[in-house]
């Protein structure tokens, strides 16, 4: 893994040394396109941002693309990074607790939809309910909303639930609002490093969660 990181880090150095000017001019093209869609965006005002988090997962809207969108806002400078991330967060922390009863509520009807997607509930034992939660918090390709209903219908603890998928999500929010306020703002070093922070947090998941499958396996 060492060697890849220094090889992909090489690349990058020496395609900017050969390509400095193209990257300037792309650069400039880039952010002055972003410009033009980031004036449209900045009229949402930033509490809408809370509210579309909350809802629109619930009907499978890719909540990412609303973590992106939502770094607009902070790049405009009309609010602070901090400030759209609050808002964000709140949206993003009532959308995971409510919809674990969602989940339970439309039990049946939540599982059909599950099994339309390869998807099935997992039957949890007690002492197994946290290696489970990071599990498929950190199985790479599920939305949000298929993992919150996943847990719901799974009846895990609530607290543990939300004690660990919380925190988890806070820190994906972070990472995909700010490759949104980089890219909005025509930032390329930002892009990169947002992109490796990205990648980071896709690693650390793709081990946790081989390790918690293979103790589950073991059980």
């Amino acid at each position: 893994m060492l060697c890849g990181a220094l090889i992909a880090a090489l690349v990058v150095v020496v395609s900017y040394a050969l390509f400095g000017g193209e990257m300037a001019v792309l650069s400039d093209c880039a952010r002055r396109f972003c410009g033009e869609i980031s004036g449209y965006l900045n009229l949402i005002p930033v509490w809408a941002y809370a509210l579309a988090i909350f809802i629109l997962p619930i009907f499978f809207f890719p909540v990412s693309l609303i973590f992106m969108i939502a770094g607009n806002k902070a790049a405009c400078g009309e609010c602070s990074f901090w400030e759209v991330y609050a808002f964000c967060a709140l949206g993003l922390t009532l959308n995971i607790l409510f919809t674990y009863f969602l989940a339970a509520f439309f039990g049946s009807f939540a599982e059909r939809l599950l099994a339309k997607r390869g998807l099935r509930v997992p039957k949890v034992c007690a002492g197994d309910e946290c290696e489970i939660i990071l599990l498929i918090r950190m199985i790479p390709g599920n939305p949000l909303i298929i993992q919150n209903y996943i847990l719901g219908l799974a009846r895990v603890n609530y607290l543990k639930y939300a004690l660990i998928s919380v925190p988890f999500q806070l820190i994906t929010l972070a990472a995909y609002m700010y490759f949104g306020e980089s890219v909005f703002e025509g930032d390329f070093a930002g892009v990169s490093m947002a992109v490796s922070l990205i990648i980071i947090l896709a690693l650390i998941a793709r081990i946790v969660s081989k390790r918690c499958s293979h103790k589950a396996g073991d059980v």
